[in-house]
Parts: structure tokens; sequence; C-alpha cells
């Protein structure tokens, strides 16, 4: 029982050293916005001020996303996410199908100090790049359409979770107010279940004003739930080597003293 035990913990901490969370295999620590771990945020989609930066503002953890206006993108798939055709000759941004992200959503609040040149609860957005052949389509959240709007939200500073229920308008449709979970898209619309995702991405759309600030975690999409740590807060490779040392002479002792009292 012992020896499963030690393996057990074992087998933990190298998924933590491999940057998985303990929270399940579902679970990646992203501690960059470079490309490296898929994520980054490109110049060429911030402007006015805005920004999105992983900080030590915790929603879940030791960080989160921070994003600020006037406008700012943190994109999984980079630019080729918000804008490549993953169906191209030579494409690399192929994430799958619709119908693998019925799961999208993400936990958000509003910073107590931000201000709004619209809605002083005016929401981060989520949103699903997809293509069907050359047409290219997004599916959107927004707190504004939402069964009862803003009134949907927590008071500002408090933690809003989104999930499969949740509401998305489809961007070429030009209907915000025709808004549907993602499951209910599919069955009203069966052609896009096979439409292929190039990309997902949070932030803050124009006019919303440089004063805006809001901090976003917990990006789950097609399985997996990516939780914004700031570097500082994931221990450095040798430390965790350290603590598997640790724990192997743990057990190393725990067998001495087996065989002693034997």
């Amino acid at each position: 029982m012992k020896k499963y035990v030690f393996a057990t913990l074992v087998a933990t901490v190298s998924a933590f050293a491999l940057g998985v969370s303990a929270a399940g295999a579902g679970t990646v620590v992203v501690t960059t916005l470079d490309g490296s771990q898929g994520w980054s945020s490109p110049p060429s989609e911030n402007s006015g001020g805005g920004s999105g930066t992983i900080t030590g503002a915790p929603i879940d953890g030791n960080g989160s996303l921070a994003v600020t206006g006037d406008r700012s993108r943190v994109v999984f798939g980079g630019l080729a996410g918000l804008y490549g055709n993953p169906t191209a000759p030579g494409a690399t941004n192929n994430l799958g199908t619709v119908s693998q992200f019925t799961d999208l959503a993400f936990s958000y609040q509003i910073d107590p100090s931000s201000t709004s040149l619209l809605d002083s609860k005016y929401s981060p957005a989520l949103r699903l790049v997809f293509w069907n052949g050359s047409t290219k389509d997004e599916l959107v959240y927004e707190a504004a359409y939402q069964t009862g709007g803003y009134s949907s939200e927590g008071a500002i500073g408090t933690l809003n979770v989104t999930d499969s229920n949740s509401l998305f308008y489809l961007k070429s449709e030009g209907n915000e107010n025709h808004a549907m979970s993602l499951s209910d898209w599919l069955t009203s619309t069966p052609s896009l279940a096979n439409d292929v995702v190039g990309g997902f991405y949070v932030g803050v759309g124009s006019s919303v004003g440089s004063g805006y600030l809001a901090h976003v975690d917990d990006v789950t999409a097609n399985g997996t739930t990516y939780n914004f740590e700031t570097a500082g807060g994931v221990p450095e490779p040798a430390s965790w080597a350290l603590m598997i040392l640790g724990l192997g002479s743990a057990g190393a002792m725990l067998r001495r003293r087996r065989l002693a009292t034997a």
C-alpha cells in the first residue's frame, strides 16, 4: 500500500513538473504569452493602450490574465488562429471541429478600479474562430447578450463563471440578441458541427476606454482548462527535482523502518 501511495505521489509531482495541474490531466498552467504554450497577445491586436498580460492578481491559484482597454486580444492559435484558414495547404492551426468545443467557457471579474465608457459591467468577450471552406466566422460570448443582460453578472469585483449553458451569438448572422448555447447552435444549424476551428480568444473590444481592467482565468476549450499563473507561482524544475528526491528519501526511510520492525 505504501509503495502504491509513494508511486502516486511521484506521478503527481511529475505531472506538475510538466506544467499539468493536479486538478487533472485536462488542466494546463500557462505562464507565458510568447506562443510557446499556444497563447499569445499579438501587438497588432492590441490598440488604444489595450494589452493582455499574466499578473499575480488571483482568481484561481497564483495569477490570472489581465485584459485592459481600449482594445486587447489574447489568442490561442496566434494570428493564424484569428485569420489563417486552417484548411489551407500547410496550415498548422487546425484545432478540430466546432462540435468539439461545446464546453467553451471561462471565469472573469471586473476590477474595482476599472472605468468604462460603456456599461460599468462591460465584460471581456470569449470568441471561437472557425471556417466553413473559405468563409471565416465567430461564435461570441458577451455578458450583454445573456438572459437578463448585465443583470445576470455578479457585482463588480466578484467572480463570474460561464459554462456550457452560456449563450453565444453567431457573428455573421448580425443579430447579437439571437444567442444560444453552443449545443443549441449545433442542433439548429447542423452544418456548423464540422466547421474547422482555427483558434479562440479572450479580450476587450474597442470603445470601452483605456481605463478598463478585467481579470480572466480558467479558459476551457475542447476538454482542456488553461489556468494562467505568474512564472513565480510555478516552482522551477530544480525545485521539483529536490521535491522528488525528498519523496524518494522518505520512501527509503519507510522501507528501512518496516524492515527494522520485522
